[in-house]
């Protein structure tokens, strides 16, 4: 353990500084601003920071989180992102000297690429509802990077990078088509019902309540066209860029694990304030909920398990 201590520091100092950074991205990126120009400086009085006032985490306690120019408090959230990705960093780090990876290092560095790129991704579309390109871009590259670099056969390995990312963006938006379409034929029916007022009384057996909730869930469903979104694009592009990083038999099985942890994400949002509010700004439906982030919780889940459920299946 004492070789492995310098790459657990180098990895946890790795982590912190990318927290630093991905600062910058949740809060210009999401403004059009750029995240180069201008360099740091206090948001309330705009001096310069110098880089040994910007250190991650150890700044902001040595100054207790107060901006050393003018004395402006420093949100708590800053440096919980920096520690949070440091101790990530740490925490991958760990697992693959405990071998979860079982040596496969592409697959490793595959799901801490990822890891990393769902930080700032899941924080701007939790807030904005959406994926920001470049995120999906940086993921997609380093995925076709990776594949061709520790493959045996770099032509093959770039092959089956783009191979797993068309199946995978290609798959999600088919999937997504299909539910359009069926929630469309839904609300086709949903309208066709509510325009026979006369019967419908009739139809529910002169139960007032009854009546009252299949009007109800009725009229929502009415609202249900061709147009009705499902899933944005900003998902589509993220599932190629994680074909391309882990593949996609971890894309397949993370789905399910997403539209889990997505439940708990509707109840969350939902006991949230000013959560509609928020949706209402982004343009979208006050009680939608971003997937992006269950997305990459499931993928992230799903992929060092893969292993395991194999032999799981392979049993029964």
């Amino acid at each position: 353990m004492i070789g492995a201590f310098p790459f657990l520091l180098g990895l946890t100092l790795l982590g912190a500084c990318l927290g630093s950074f991905f600062n910058v991205v949740v809060w210009r990126v999401p403004r059009g601003m750029s995240i180069v120009r201008p360099g740091s400086h206090c948001p309330a009085c705009g001096t310069p920071i110098p880089f040994w006032r910007n250190i991650p985490v150890l700044t902001w306690l040595l100054q207790r989180g107060r901006a050393a120019c003018c004395g402006v408090r420093i949100s708590v959230r800053y440096v919980l992102l920096e520690s949070f990705t440091a101790l990530l960093s740490l925490g991958w780090g760990l697992a693959l000297l405990k071998g979860l990876w079982g040596g496969d290092l592409r697959a490793a560095l595959g799901w801490y690429v990822l890891a990393m790129l769902a930080i700032p991704l899941s924080l701007i579309d939790w807030e904005f509802f959406v994926i920001p390109d470049g995120l999906n871009l940086t993921g997609f590259a380093a995925g076709l990077l990776l594949r061709t670099a520790l493959a045996g056969n770099s032509v093959a390995g770039l092959v089956l990078a783009l191979r797993d990312a068309a199946l995978c963006a290609g798959g999600l938006y088919l999937f997504a088509w299909l539910l359009r379409w069926a929630l469309a034929r839904l609300g086709n029916l949903s309208r066709s019902l509510l325009a026979h007022r006369e019967h419908r009384r009739r139809w529910f057996g002169g139960s007032l309540g009854l009546y009252r909730e299949t009007a109800r869930a009725l009229r929502r469903w009415a609202g249900f066209d061709d147009d009705t979104e499902i899933l944005g694009l900003g998902d589509v592009n993220l599932m190629a860029a994680a074909g391309a990083l882990l593949g996609p038999a971890a894309v397949l099985v993370g789905v399910p694990f997403a539209a889990v942890l997505g439940i708990f994400g509707f109840l969350i949002r939902a006991a949230l304030p000013n959560s509609t509010e928020t949706a209402r700004a982004a343009g979208v439906d006050a009680h939608a909920v971003p997937f992006g982030p269950f997305l990459c919780g499931g993928m992230l889940l799903a992929q060092p398990l893969l292993p395991l459920l194999s032999k799981l299946l392979w049993n029964l």
